[in-house]
């Protein structure tokens, strides 16, 4: 009768593990669809711009494009043999800059990490704005670069602005990504760190300087 007691305890601990490892309900991933657009209203070109061929959308030709259950944008085409962003870096921002190409179309993967300011995206007000870091990974020549927007790491970069433009179910459903401030020339484009990452401690991270860019990304979920 002890062992059977032990043993239906044993199940209860169990249970109520695994019941604690289980994530709450609401925080499961959310499938968007991204768009990055190409030129301002004046027709002037964005510096990161799409491959022309329509929006990102989650699951179609291996893109993945989310808000993630901790509360994170992320639109990943690496894994795409099809999908591309174009990134120019025809803007330095600081003197001996040098990135590995003029401007080309890449495999790239965006990650706004708003969490780290303390926030999720889904929980803005419809007409919020608010400041996040961007990391624009990208594969080139064999090697990964990062363009990196976040004064709280490199000091002299912008964040990027988030602003909710549509909500529903009392959760923010649609949003745009811009630079989150005018520079002094009056140009809306966010400076950059440009990083060639590492891939051991015999070779590490090299920065190879700063450059400003221009652009405009929306976010929509269902």
């Amino acid at each position: 009768m002890k062992c059977f007691v032990i043993l239906i305890s044993g199940l209860i601990v169990l249970s109520s593990a695994t019941a604690a490892q289980k994530p709450p309900k609401g925080d499961s991933n959310v499938p968007a669809t991204t768009t990055v657009f190409d030129a301002a209203a004046d027709t002037s070109p964005y510096r990161i711009q799409s491959d022309q061929l329509g929006t990102y959308a989650n699951g179609i030709d291996s893109v993945v494009s989310i808000i993630q259950g901790i509360g994170d944008w992320e639109m990943d085409a690496k894994s795409s043999s099809v999908r591309r962003v174009f990134i120019d870096f025809g803007d330095p921002a600081s003197s001996g800059a040098e990135a590995p190409f003029g401007s080309a179309w890449v495999p790239t993967r965006f990650i706004s990490k708003c969490t780290d300011r303390g926030f999720k995206v889904r929980d803005m007000a419809l007409g919020e704005t608010r400041d996040c870091p961007l990391a624009t990974s990208f594969d080139f020549g064999g090697s990964t670069y990062r363009i990196t927007m976040n004064p709280a790491n490199f000091v002299s970069t912008n964040y990027v602005s988030w602003t909710c433009l549509a909500t529903a179910n009392g959760r923010c459903t649609g949003w745009q990504i811009n630079p989150a401030g005018a520079q002094p020339s009056g140009e809306l484009k966010a400076r950059a760190q440009l990083i060639k990452v590492g891939t051991s401690r015999r070779n590490p991270d090299q920065f190879l300087g700063e450059f400003f860019f221009s652009f405009r990304i929306s976010v929509t979920t269902p």
